[in-house]
């Protein structure tokens, strides 16, 4: 993972890249009912080969930092400083960002979000599972992102100044398979959400609906909700 040629152009990426990140959580794109894209990991990513290994671990560190004890984030923030652990403990020249970033998000991220809101709530629902989901290809889409800009982009030259290497047919063959793959996964969860978000909406119109009726329980007004959206 090679530097900057210039020093003040190293100092001045790495501020950069903390300033973009920072703005990421601050100001994530909304994706459906809830839940947000975040691209902090793809800035990340890019200043593990852009800018080494070592000052995207510090820069992840102190924003997680930040976001945590400054704007009183949960410590599901922590696992995009997981993740940029993991990836530039396991990347090598022969090894996709991608794939190890799935291998984090399926052995380690996604067992953290369980245990995290297993201990805040005691039980598990479909929300954790589209929580999960979400962050996973979330993941998954950043780290696919920072793979074709690194890949079909002259940026690293621009940075760096090494030369661009070769895009093979077998490469290109990678990137549209992933993308294919990922693709029906988010519009998955995408319907998973918007049936989520009617179902709240429903299931609280007959919550105001029934309020007079004291002894009608919750698993009942679950079964009407979810008839209301058949």
């Amino acid at each position: 993972m090679a530097k900057p040629k210039n020093l003040y152009l190293h100092i001045g990426l790495t501020l950069l890249v903390f300033g973009i990140v920072m703005l990421t959580y601050l100001y994530p794109i909304p994706l459906i009912y809830g839940y947000n894209i975040q691209l902090s990991s793809l800035f990340l990513i890019l200043a593990i080969s852009l800018l080494g290994r070592k000052t995207s671990i510090i820069i992840a560190l102190l924003v997680c930092l930040i976001q945590w004890q400054v704007f009183g984030q949960s410590l599901i923030v922590w696992l995009t400083f997981g993740e940029i652990i993991f990836l530039t403990l396991f990347k090598t020249n022969r090894v996709k960002y991608i794939a190890i970033d799935a291998a984090f998000w399926l052995f380690f991220g996604s067992p953290a979000i369980l245990l995290l809101i297993y201990l805040q709530t005691s039980h598990l629902d479909t929300n954790s599972i589209l929580l999960i989901l979400v962050l996973f290809l979330n993941g998954l889409s950043n780290a696919l992102i920072a793979e074709l800009i690194l890949a079909y982009t002259s940026i690293r030259n621009l940075i760096n100044g090494q030369k661009k290497k070769a895009i093979t047919f077998r490469q290109i063959l990678f990137h549209l398979g992933i993308t294919a793959v990922i693709i029906p996964f988010v519009f998955f969860a995408i319907i998973i959400g918007w049936y989520q978000s009617d179902l709240i909406t429903v299931f609280v119109k007959i919550v105001v609906a029934y309020s007079s009726f004291p002894r009608l329980d919750i698993v009942h007004l679950s079964y009407r909700a979810s008839l209301a959206l058949l």
